[in-house]
């Protein structure tokens, strides 16, 4: 059981030095075709909540089964606990996105949506990305 624990920690840890660095960086430029200014609700989780409420779900799932079977009720009562916690008193924040029409250096054209604002109809934009992460600046003319 341990090696386990420290084989899928060392996994956890390995996954995540690796993420970025050996994705390779794209770049492309577009002009800004429409800019269309809106809010989203964003809620957050509470990381407290889904913390008290594994260690609660772990505790009532302890009194369940025998052997292996006390072990398996012990985990999914403290991943049901913890997922029901976190839905509890969530925080709701409002902010504000913008969508572009971008239309690209070889003529398409493609919705963005980002959290910057403050672009403009006819502004020359860079696109940097690499991996899932991917940013957007105004070019200065």
């Amino acid at each position: 059981m341990k090696f386990r624990f420290m084989a899928g920690a060392l996994a956890c840890a390995l996954s995540a030095c690796t993420s970025l660095q050996n994705e390779p960086v794209h770049v492309v430029y577009g002009k800004v075709m429409s800019v269309q200014t809106r809010q989203v609700m964003e809620q957050q989780p509470n990381l407290a909540g889904a913390v008290v409420g594994g260690v609660a779900g772990s505790v009532v799932g302890h009194q369940f089964g025998k052997g292996n079977g006390k072990t398996a009720m012990t985990v999914l009562g403290a991943v049901a606990g913890a997922a029901a916690g976190s839905q509890y008193n969530q925080k709701e924040t409002v902010k504000q996105v913008s969508d572009l029409a971008v239309q690209m250096q070889d003529g398409k054209v493609f919705t963005i949506t980002t959290q910057a604002v403050g672009f403009q109809v006819g502004q020359e934009i860079k696109i940097v990305q690499q991996g899932r992460k991917a940013t957007i600046e105004a070019i200065n003319n």
